[in-house]
């Protein structure tokens, strides 16, 4: 069975108890485990309204087995794209529109996703990349492939806007990518796994509009007419929006998923300045908080989330998290 919520649920249980009220509430947008997608070439593009570039090119696709067994992960790469301008750029995205500003609110995004290495010495860039209702893209992680730059770095849409994060990344490992973006104050941030790339940075120079569009994964080769082998393979896709509630509630239920490599990712609302603590008991009386990242102090933007990377052999674990 692909992984995806339900069968998390068959090996984790998450116990909530807050020692405050929390004013966030979280609405997903969209959320996708690629279970119910046809496994192929081409097959990603027009599945779920998901839309790209370069259709027809064998570029994207659906495969089974890449993270676990039986897993469907969606991918972009590979084979050689046609582009007829100067813009080496392949794309894949799947249409959010929500204006965050009007409605006073946060989007968050995150995503398992791993760089495959290419086998032909030639080496490419992928970018997941905030896009505006326009189709302007704003800014993007960067995932950069080539040996001369190689690591992670943040775009703030504008020529030379690169910034390194000084976090680099391995092949063929999978991470749980994830990004809070506030549009009103033009401020972003993102993590890997449960390591900070960047916190309350600045999203884009550009003078675009601040609205969410969709969340791109993108494929920049850099000579198209030798383009690497590199792929970019990702899972559990979810873009939500956190919004301050009128009336507080007292608890909260906090997604949880079990990812590639069997991962265990918690997600629950929050706001800026707020410290949790993630606790875990494999018998629901002896409890322990010595998980590494396991206290989570939320950024300038807002939301919480925590990924268990020990739990991959572990069939039953339990979580709980309090308020401190």
């Amino acid at each position: 069975m692909p992984p995806n919520s339900r069968s998390a649920s068959l090996f984790c249980l998450a116990l909530i108890s807050c020692t405050a009220a929390s004013s966030a509430a979280e609405t997903i947008l969209y959320s996708t485990d690629l279970s119910d997608f046809e496994i192929g070439d081409d097959l990603l593009v027009g599945t779920d309204e998901w839309m790209g570039t370069n259709q027809d090119e064998g570029i994207h696709g659906t495969i089974e087995g890449t993270f676990t067994d039986g897993n469907i992960a969606g991918t972009l790469g590979f084979g050689i794209p046609k582009f007829t301008d100067d813009n080496f750029i392949a794309s894949i995205w799947r249409p959010i529109n929500v204006d965050p500003v009007a409605k006073d609110s946060l989007v968050q995004f995150s995503t398992d996703m791993a760089i495959i290495d290419s086998d032909n010495e030639l080496y490419d860039s992928f970018y997941i990349s905030v896009v505006n209702q326009n189709a302007d893209m704003l800014a993007s992680v960067v995932f950069d492939n080539t040996i001369e730059s190689f690591g992670i770095w943040r775009y703030d849409g504008v020529r030379d806007g690169f910034h390194d994060t000084s976090v680099s990344y391995e092949h063929a490992t999978v991470y749980d990518l994830s990004l809070t973006v506030d549009f009103a104050n033009n401020l972003w941030s993102a993590s890997l796994d449960n390591i900070s790339l960047f916190d309350d940075a600045l999203l884009t120079e550009t003078n675009f509009e601040k609205n969410l569009g969709d969340v791109s994964a993108e494929w920049e080769v850099n000579d198209p007419d030798n383009a690497g082998t590199n792929w970019l393979y990702f899972d559990n896709w979810t873009v939500s929006e956190i919004t301050e509630n009128s009336s507080p509630a007292i608890t909260f239920t906090p997604s949880i998923t079990r990812g590639p490599n069997k991962r265990v990712r918690l997600n629950w609302p929050a706001n800026a300045g707020e410290t949790f603590q993630v606790e875990y008991s494999n018998n629901l009386q002896n409890w322990k908080e010595d998980l590494p990242g396991s206290s989570v102090t939320v950024g300038g933007n807002g939301g919480a989330r925590f990924v268990d990377a020990s739990a991959t052999n572990i069939p039953v674990r339990y979580y709980r998290v309090s308020r401190r």
